[in-house]
C-alpha cells in the first residue's frame, strides 16, 4: 500500500510539474540489477530550480501553490522504512526524473 502510495505520488507530481503550454510526456522506465528494481518516473515539465534542490525533500517545502509540501517527504521517509533510496536528476526547462531503488524481496 505504501509503496503504491510512492509512485502515485511521484506521478502526480510528474504530471503537475508539465506546463499546459506543451504536450507532456511521463515515462516510468523499471529496470534492475543483482539486488535491487530500480523505477525511473521522468517527465518533460519544468525542471526543479537550482536553489531549489536542496529542500525538495524538506517537509513543509512546496514549490507549488497548494498542498502542504509533505509529498515527498512522505515518499522519501516510505522508501527508506523499505530499504530503498530515492533521488533525481533535473534540468530546468527540459524536466525531471525521480529514481527509486529498492531491495529484491
Amino acid at each position: 500500500d505504501q509503496i503504491s502510495r510512492v509512485f502515485s505520488n511521484l506521478i502526480k507530481n510528474a504530471i503537475q510539474a508539465i506546463p499546459e503550454t506543451i504536450e507532456g510526456k511521463i515515462t516510468v522506465i523499471i529496470s534492475r540489477d543483482e539486488e535491487h528494481y530500480i523505477v525511473e518516473i521522468k517527465d518533460n515539465g519544468n525542471g526543479i530550480a537550482e536553489d531549489k534542490k536542496d529542500k525538495i525533500f524538506v517537509p513543509n517545502f512546496t514549490t507549488k501553490n497548494t498542498g502542504m509540501g509533505l509529498g515527498l517527504a512522505m515518499v522519501k521517509n516510505i522508501v527508506e522504512n523499505a530499504h530503498g533510496n530515492i533521488w533525481f536528476d533535473t534540468k530546468e526547462n527540459i524536466g525531471t526524473s525521480f529514481f527509486v531503488r529498492l531491495p529484491k524481496a
